[in-house]
């Protein structure tokens, strides 16, 4: 084998190793999505904050979006999407890891519901939390 063709192979081989090593690299981050946390009792007609962390923490390479959705009872134990809402993100304080997300919502009825945050990534949805429920009070 020939020095020139020896040189190629060996160059595609160290090309193709730093590709699957990049590929896995990125196989093994972990996203997660908080369980939302409320900020009082939901009332009808009354804004209320919803809230909750991402990780890893979002950044220009990596930019985070968190959809919140409302879900809404309708029958027995069947529940609906009432409505969507982009929650907006901001870094937390003392350095913390992670994303912080919040949205303030109001909602116009009672009854039981619940929300669930969506986080997305690049377009493509990595993470979801729990769902919490509640009941709106008139």
């Amino acid at each position: 084998m020939n020095k020139r063709l020896k040189a190629i192979l060996i160059a595609g081989l160290t090309v193709a190793l730093l590709a699957g090593a990049a590929t896995a690299a990125g196989a093994r981050t972990t996203y997660t999505t908080s369980k939302p946390v409320l900020s009082g009792t939901p009332q009808k007609d009354k804004p209320f904050t919803i809230s909750g962390v991402i990780t890893p923490k979002s950044t220009a390479e990596s930019r985070a979006k968190v959809k919140i959705i409302l879900w809404m009872k309708y029958g027995d134990d069947e529940y609906g999407v009432m409505d969507t809402y982009w929650a907006k993100l901001s870094a937390r304080p003392g350095g913390k890891p992670g994303t912080r997300y919040a949205r303030s919502i109001t909602i116009p009825m009672k009854g039981d519901h619940g929300v669930q945050a969506i986080q997305y990534r690049n377009g493509k949805q990595v993470s979801k939390s729990p769902t919490v429920y509640f009941t709106v009070q008139p």
